[in-house]
């Protein structure tokens, strides 16, 4: 069954819709901030508290400093879980992040998160088509700033639209290849990208340990800077680990070019050299409630002269 949503107001319609039609699952998180801060945040290249990703350059910022607060809900979100037989799956998530406005109402819209479909094809044998947590850099840490996430401070994957094979090597061993588009672009005339067919390339591995996983993945692609074909590859290594109420998630990366790809890496108009990562930490000391430990940080070199740096340190509870 397809159905064609023409307007974003209608979405949640089709969400139920589809639920009607096949085995569906409707999930959600609802989350009302009353947010405060010191000085200035950025989320992404944006002044504002939405999703804050890094305290603003003060020397570089010609806006109003010292205290602020917000009152928001457009962290939340909303899913469904499709199920049309044991093997096939699907899956549709929004939420209601807009970063150019700085304390939302009514003004905002769904924003697709994820959307894609999973075939079982064997026991060992998994493709997964459409848009979806980046292969490259899939793990992520555990904290209530769902969408700042260390995202631009050592946390570098986000949403890709990729095929997925994956192959499920022992009980233990995973291997996964994806193939995706080289970026992404909302420009209304088509460019480089589609024009010259630019995709990625992804491998990851993953084992099974006893108390959680590891993961190492390797990207890469070729896009055009400045009239030359550059050569874009990338290097992760994480993992997972569970010891009793305490559960670690870290990440590090390393790449040049990677700010050309659709990933989270710091953002800038050259070709650069990058490397960073983060190390997060939850623990639960009560039946529904945590205390969440993280530090990230990602460095950038730009082929040049010029260094840049954005660190951060997040305490959540």
């Amino acid at each position: 069954m397809i159905i064609h949503i023409k307007s974003k107001q209608i979405i949640f319609s089709a969400l139920l819709l589809l639920s009607t039609y096949t085995h569906a699952q409707v999930y959600g998180r609802l989350k009302a901030n009353i947010m405060s801060a010191s000085n200035a945040l950025n989320t992404f290249n944006n002044v504002n508290m939405g999703a804050a990703t890094a305290a603003t350059n003060t020397d570089a910022y010609t806006g109003e400093t010292g205290d602020r607060s917000t009152f928001q809900v457009v962290q939340s979100r909303i899913g469904s879980k499709f199920k049309l037989n044991e093997k096939v799956k699907a899956l549709i998530e929004v939420d209601f992040i807009d970063f150019s406005q700085t304390s939302p109402t009514t003004t905002v819209y769904p924003r697709l998160r994820r959307a894609m479909i999973t075939h079982q094809v064997t026991d060992k044998l998994q493709l997964q088509m459409g848009q979806d947590w980046d292969l490259f850099s899939g793990l992520n840490p555990k904290n209530y700033n769902y969408i700042g996430n260390y995202f631009n401070a050592g946390n570098i994957g986000f949403m890709k639209n990729q095929f997925i094979g994956s192959y499920q090597l022992n009980s233990q061993d995973k291997l996964s290849f994806a193939i995706s588009q080289a970026g992404n672009s909302s420009n209304p005339t088509e460019t480089e990208l589609e024009n010259e067919n630019r995709i990625s390339l992804t491998g990851v591995f993953e084992k099974a340990l006893k108390h959680g996983l590891v993961q190492l993945g390797i990207i890469s692609a070729t896009r055009d800077f400045q009239n030359k074909e550059e050569q874009i590859w990338g290097v992760s290594l994480g993992g997972q680990y569970k010891v009793g109420s305490l559960n670690i998630t870290t990440e590090v990366y390393n790449g040049e070019g990677l700010n050309k790809l659709a990933l989270l890496s710091l953002q800038n108009n050259n070709f650069a050299h990058e490397y960073g990562g983060y190390l997060n930490s939850q623990y639960q000391f009560l039946e529904e409630s945590f205390f969440i430990l993280g530090f990230g940080m990602a460095k950038q070199k730009i082929l040049g002269p010029v260094l840049m740096i954005a660190p951060t340190l997040n305490f959540q509870t």
